[in-house]
C-alpha cells in the first residue's frame, strides 16, 4: 500500500486556486513528437494542461527525476501546453483521447464542456495533433514552454441549454463498421418529451469532415429510459461516459457501458 498522506507520490503537481485542477487526468497518446503525454483539467478556471513525458531533454517536467517532486503551477513552475476555453463553460469537465485519425502517428483529443453558467449550451471540443492540427506545437527536439492553445479543429455544440452536454466524452474505434473512429458524448439531462432522461450522442470524426456541428447532427442517439436518471453521467468519476470494454458480442464491432447512476443502471450496447 502507499499512503500518499506521507509524501510518497514521485511528483506532486499543484494548480492554480480554486481551479478544480485535477478533477479530470487522462492519458492523451502522442499528440506531437515522439513521446505521450498527460492532460490535467481545471475546469472552474476552463482551462486544460498538457504535460509531455519524455527523459527531460526540455520538457516542463522532467519526470526522469526520482520522487518525491514538486511543482507548482500557481507558483509560477511552467507547464508545456495550456488549452484554454470560453469563460463559465465548465471546459475540462471531460476528457479522452482519440485514435490517429491521419494516419501520421499523432492521436487527437476531445474535451468537453458542459457549461457552467445558467442558460449555457453544453459543447465538445477537438484537437487533431500532428503538424496540420490545432496541437501542433514543437517537438521534443525543440521545446517552447507555455504554449497556449485557444482554438479546436471542430466544435460541436448542443442545442439545448442545461442538457449537460459534454459532461462525459469518450473516443473509440469504430462502432458502426463505417471505418471511421466514432466519439460519444453524454448529455445526462437531456429531456425525452417531458423529464430528463439523458442521452449519448454519437459523432463520427475524421480529418476529412472537419466542420462544426451540433447535436441535432449526431450519426446516433441512444435515450435513457428512466426519469432524473441521468443517462450518460461520468462513470467513476473518470470524465467518460463508457467503459471501454471492446468486443463483448461475438462480432467485429466495439462495445461500450453507459452509466445511469442516479437510477443505480448501466447498459451494454453492443
Amino acid at each position: 500500500n502507499v499512503d500518499l498522506s506521507l509524501d510518497t507520490a514521485d511528483w506532486t503537481i499543484t494548480g492554480p486556486l480554486g481551479s478544480d485542477f485535477g478533477r479530470v487526468v487522462a492519458r492523451v497518446g502522442i499528440m506531437s513528437g515522439f513521446y505521450e503525454e498527460m492532460a490535467i483539467s481545471a475546469p472552474n478556471l476552463d482551462l486544460v494542461y498538457l504535460f509531455l513525458g519524455g527523459d527531460g531533454a526540455g520538457e516542463a517536467i522532467d519526470f526522469t527525476l526520482a520522487g518525491p517532486q514538486t511543482h507548482d503551477l500557481s507558483a509560477g513552475a511552467p507547464f508545456d501546453v495550456l488549452i484554454q476555453g470560453q469563460s463559465g463553460d465548465d471546459f475540462g469537465a471531460s476528457i479522452s483521447a482519440l485514435a490517429d485519425l491521419s494516419g501520421q502517428g499523432f492521436a487527437s483529443m476531445v474535451i468537453g464542456a458542459p457549461g457552467r453558467t445558467p442558460g449555457r449550451k453544453g459543447k465538445v471540443y477537438v484537437l487533431h495533433g500532428g503538424p496540420t492540427g490545432k496541437l501542433a506545437f514543437p517537438t521534443p527536439l525543440n521545446y517552447v514552454h507555455d504554449v497556449i492553445i485557444n482554438e479546436a479543429d471542430i466544435t460541436i455544440t448542443a442545442s439545448t441549454a442545461g442538457t449537460g452536454f459534454g459532461e462525459s466524452v469518450t473516443s473509440r474505434s469504430d462502432l458502426n463498421g463505417d471505418v471511421q473512429k466514432d466519439i460519444l458524448v453524454g448529455a445526462p439531462d437531456a429531456i425525452f418529451s417531458v423529464n430528463p432522461v439523458g442521452a449519448v450522442y454519437e459523432f463520427t470524426v475524421y480529418i476529412g469532415n472537419p466542420y462544426d456541428r451540433t447535436d441535432a447532427e449526431a450519426d446516433h442517439v441512444i435515450w435513457g429510459k428512466t426519469d432524473f436518471g441521468r443517462f450518460g453521467a461520468p462513470l467513476q468519476g473518470v470524465g467518460e461516459v463508457v467503459s471501454h470494454t471492446r468486443i463483448i458480442y461475438i462480432d467485429t464491432f466495439e462495445d461500450f457501458i453507459v452509466g445511469a447512476p442516479v437510477a443505480n443502471e448501466a447498459y451494454t450496447e453492443y
